[in-house]
């Protein structure tokens, strides 16, 4: 028998610290979405679920980013806060993660001819030691619903 809920202490002490917000838990099986409400998940169970399976993990809310990942066989994490400069920007989400925001009650009174799903992200940059600016990082902030708009970008 596996110790995964030994194994993935880590995660859940993540889990705890972020206190409310979402989870993004990608395995080579699946991709599941909840929420995290008072330290706790909705619907995934961490004994189900084996720490060699997991390929990355986004767990965060408006003001920090626990963000797990796959190097090799080493599953590594850092921490982001909101520390320097960053960019704004917001993609639309679809297809699975859409569906399962919806599940979960979020998002359920969207009118999906004049909105869509979209996920809150920042790009963080800095200056080189020559001074050149670029990205250094991005993190997830948070999912909440945009506008369709009809109007083309204009490339100048």
């Amino acid at each position: 028998m596996r110790d995964t809920e030994n194994r993935n202490k880590d995660i859940v002490e993540s889990v705890k610290k972020i206190e409310k917000g979402f989870i993004v838990l990608w395995t080579y099986q699946e991709l599941i979405v909840d929420k995290i409400e008072d330290g706790e998940v909705g619907i995934i169970n961490w004994e189900s679920i084996d720490r060699n399976d997991i390929v990355r993990i986004r767990i965060f809310n408006e003001n920090v980013e626990h963000h797990y990942w796959r190097s090799g066989i080493e599953l590594k994490c850092r921490e982001r806060i909101d520390n320097m400069d960053y960019e704004e920007t917001q993609m639309a989400v679809v297809g699975t993660i859409k569906k399962q925001l919806q599940g979960l009650g979020e998002f359920k009174t969207i009118d999906t001819n004049k909105e869509k799903i979209g996920i809150k992200t920042y790009h963080f940059y800095e200056a080189n030691k020559i001074g050149q600016v670029g990205y250094v990082d991005m993190r997830f902030v948070g999912f909440k619903i945009q506008k369709e708009t009809n109007e083309k970008r204009k490339i100048s």
